[in-house]
């Protein structure tokens, strides 16, 4: 599993607990001596070594941007709020959503 995500997310504890399947371009600032994140500071070597633009290709990076646009889709159609208060009903109206929008699609 990779978790992609935007520059906002650029957080130490993110890459602790998700390692080398992170996703995220870094700030330009982003230094190599990454204090508690040594995951992070691997991946900050290797952003510096090469451009951010091949860094993005090397990584697949357009793929956050084909999930994004799914779910803008998911949540323009069958709207953002979840009428359900617990939380296995919840789901189930999630799934029904997704299930919908897919076949809809």
């Amino acid at each position: 599993m990779k978790i992609f995500g935007d520059k906002g997310y650029d957080l130490k504890a993110i890459f602790n607990a998700f390692g080398s399947n992170t996703i995220i371009p870094l700030g330009k600032s982003a230094s190599t001596r990454s204090h508690g994140s040594p995951a992070r500071a691997r991946i900050v070597k290797l952003f510096k070594k090469i451009s951010e633009k091949e860094w993005k290709e090397s990584v697949q990076y357009e793929k956050r941007g084909n999930v994004e646009i799914y779910f803008s889709g998911l949540n323009r159609t069958m709207g953002e709020a979840n009428n359900a208060a617990r939380p296995d009903y919840i789901a189930q109206e999630i799934a029904l959503k997704v299930q919908y929008y897919n076949i809809m699609r």
